[in-house]
């Protein structure tokens, strides 16, 4: 080989960093795999044909012509169904050549036999990838030996997974089974199949898997190999993503879930973002931010608020009374401990039936949901609008769009303040920043403001942005950001491979999170007529890039609809004047 030509005989140093990159982390998502998701996306296409890297180009140029790496990942569940579809569907190899693109599945077709198509796509058991891995090892040592390399010296600068399944001889300690992870029971016969069926894995028991979790924290790992680990847990997170906002499957809310959630996420962000001005700071940072809490800052909120309406009647020269003085003068203690034991009723009947006490992320939740408003259905709605009936489906769509899209005051409370000044800068350090606790994807998650903006004057005024907001009430619009759990993380046992990079998240306490996958997304909030702390509505911006082409025509929809409905006459006694509808019958209007 060195004989020919160098730029056909020898592979360059790039190559060789890509081709150990690719098999590296194919084995290592393989395990992985194997062991988080219980065998959900598994395809090995090089076990039934000679051209795997063909039908996974050409497949994947059927989703996006021009792809890129995000692209991929976007695809890669698509592409997973896609190459199945054409490992099954072998018998169409002929039609597929008539059409100009020949694979090699036909040719294969006499050992394309059910179980090998079964072996292909279904995951490899850990036994099995320890005997292919000594059978290559033996292999590629012998084949280095004959040119006289010595293995073991690459052996000392490279890399080596560190994880449990992968590493049996430091964790067999932990399990008293001897045929468990280090068994060498497992043989290869002639012809590459197991030569035993694999017992099912017996499920470990919580205090194991401590043991396995407090082992892997206290691994000596390089930051090479850290940032290898994170990197190709990310991956692994995306190669399997279905769809990041599916919220269905999620578990049901409990106090326990809520606490330890709330708790994890404001210990991750409290180096990041501006601290809440309250008497429990420190709490915020050490201990679980639970639901008394939340009821002495709504408490602390609540007489902020009085104070500050005290000192705009009183003028900046006036007194300014304490907390203790505004509790005297408004309540008593019984009119507090009253107040405190509805607001803590409403907390949790939010966190046990949030869909009943309107406790949602706004219109993003119902219009992703729903179908796609058709062209026929549109003009019947502009027409029933023209002729100035109240039809039965923009009643609806108004109704929906009033009824859900109004968060809960007292999650708004800490973020929405009257007579607090907002800054569109959080960052600098001598800003300030409101952000406080909100409801989205069925978890409590931290929202900040990070831009305000000001209608102009007149009714066709502009809503500009504004370097500075004295008070909420002079604004429009804001932007919020929402920084919550991401949906990929398992709802089982922890991942305890998946860990906050140390450049990003330096100040985590907790190195071993249920949540460590997080998410940021950025909103519109569009005040109401009237700003008010109790009442804003929630609409999907134009960030949401998945959603915002089949957002977009919804919220149209219901901006026409809100238009409609602001025309019908308003209620003047107990009831609205009758409507009548296309049949001829008058209908009471809700």
């Amino acid at each position: 080989m060195l004989d020919g030509a160098r730029a056909l005989g020898i592979l360059s140093a790039q190559a060789l960093d890509i081709i150990n990159f690719l098999v590296v982390g194919f084995l290592q998502i393989h395990a992985i795999l194997r062991d988080d998701y219980k065998a959900e996306y598994p395809f090995y296409p090089w076990l039934v044909g000679t051209t795997p890297c063909e039908l996974t180009f050409g497949a994947a140029r059927g989703c996006v012509k021009d792809f890129t790496a995000l692209d991929w990942q976007y695809m890669a569940p698509k592409l997973a169904v896609k190459l199945r579809q054409l490992v099954s569907g072998s018998d169409t190899a002929s039609i597929v050549r008539s059409e100009g693109y020949n694979y090699d599945l036909a040719a294969n077709a006499a050992r394309l036999t059910p179980a090998a198509r079964a072996s292909a796509l279904t995951f490899v058991s850990h036994d099995r990838i320890i005997a292919i891995s000594r059978t290559a090892y033996s292999q590629a040592s012998s084949i280095a030996s004959m040119l006289g390399v010595d293995v073991k010296l690459f052996e000392r600068d490279v890399s080596t997974l560190h994880m449990p399944p992968m590493v049996p001889t430091r964790i067999d300690d932990v399990f008293e089974d001897d045929d468990g992870y280090g068994s060498d029971g497992w043989e290869l016969d002639d012809s590459g199949s197991e030569s035993a069926e694999s017992d099912d894995e017996e499920e470990l028991s919580e205090e194991q898997l401590q043991q396995i979790v407090h082992w892997a924290v206290d691994l000596d790992v390089s930051e090479g190999q850290r940032d290898q680990l994170n990197k190709l847990a990310y991956a692994v997170s995306a190669f399997t993503l279905q769809s990041s906002t599916d919220i269905r499957n999620m578990p049901a809310m409990t106090d326990e879930m809520y606490d330890e959630d709330v708790a994890k996420i404001g210990a991750t962000f409290a180096a990041h973002l501006p601290p809440l001005v309250v008497p429990l700071e420190p709490a915020l940072q050490h201990q679980p931010y639970n639901i008394d809490s939340l009821l002495q800052a709504h408490e602390y909120m609540e007489t902020e608020h009085s104070k500050r309406v005290v000192r705009q009647r009183k003028g900046p020269k006036g007194p300014i009374p304490d907390g203790s003085q505004v509790a005297a003068a408004g309540s008593d203690d019984r009119a507090v401990r009253r107040m405190r034991a509805v607001t803590a009723k409403q907390y949790r009947a939010v966190l046990t039936s949030p869909d009943e006490q309107r406790a949602t992320q706004g219109i993003g939740r119902i219009t992703r949901w729903t179908a796609k408003p058709s062209k026929a259905g549109n003009a019947q709605n502009a027409a029933v609008s023209a002729e100035g009936r109240a039809g039965e489906a923009i009643k609806k769509r108004a109704k929906i769009f009033v009824s859900t899209c109004t968060l809960p005051s007292f999650l708004t409370r800490a973020e929405v303040d009257l007579g607090r000044r907002l800054f569109s800068k959080p960052r600098e350090e001598d800003a300030s920043c409101c952000w406080g606790l909100a409801w989205y994807n069925d978890t409590v998650c931290l929202v900040e403001v990070h831009e305000i903006y000001v209608k102009g004057g007149g009714e066709a005024g502009r809503h500009a942005f504004s370097e500075e907001c004295k008070s909420i009430g002079s604004a429009s619009n804001i932007g919020v950001r929402v920084h919550y759990p991401s949906s990929r993380n398992s709802s089982g046992r922890p991942k305890f491979l998946i860990r906050p990079t140390v450049d990003r998240w330096s100040q985590h306490p907790h190195p071993v999170s249920r949540y460590t996958l997080l998410e940021s997304q950025e909103f519109l909030v569009r005040l109401s007529e009237v700003p008010s702390v109790n009442g804003f509505t929630l609409t999907v911006g134009s960030t949401d890039v998945p959603f915002v082409s089949s957002l977009q025509s919804q919220i149209d929809r219901v901006d026409s609809a809100m238009k409609e409905w602001k025309k019908r006459p308003r209620k003047t006694s107990g009831k609205q004047p009758a409507v009548v509808d296309g049949d001829g019958d008058e209908e009471e209007c809700d």
